[in-house]
């Protein structure tokens, strides 16, 4: 018997698939994900070292539109995120993405 998968099922993200295998422009919804994206250290293959190596995550916070919907106290903010993945073991070695963040919703730019 084929176990089906349930459509509700939420599918949880962690760092590495976001920042490594996820694909530039895909949106992502924010409460996808099961640690703290932005803060912290990621795993990943280097391809400078041609190893496995941790990242250290480093990030800057920016809003650049906030907008009140009606009488109500909901915002609809939208963020830039920018992120420094610096290499542990070889720290000249970054990656730098930019993170476009709105209502709860994200997507990779660079």
């Amino acid at each position: 018997m084929v176990n089906k998968t349930d459509k509700s099922e939420k599918i949880i993200m962690n760092k590495h698939e976001f920042y490594f295998e996820t694909a530039l422009y895909k949106e992502v919804d924010l409460k996808n994900f099961e640690e703290d994206l932005f803060n912290w250290d990621v795993d990943a293959y280097s391809s400078a070292l041609k190893d496995n190596t941790t990242y250290s995550i480093e990030s800057s916070l920016r809003m650049f539109s906030d907008k009140t919907v009606g009488y109500r106290w909901w915002h609809s903010a939208e963020w830039v995120q920018q992120i420094s993945l610096t290499c542990n073991r070889k720290k000249k070695e970054k990656l730098n993405f930019i993170i476009y963040i709105y209502i709860y919703m994200m997507k990779k730019l660079l």
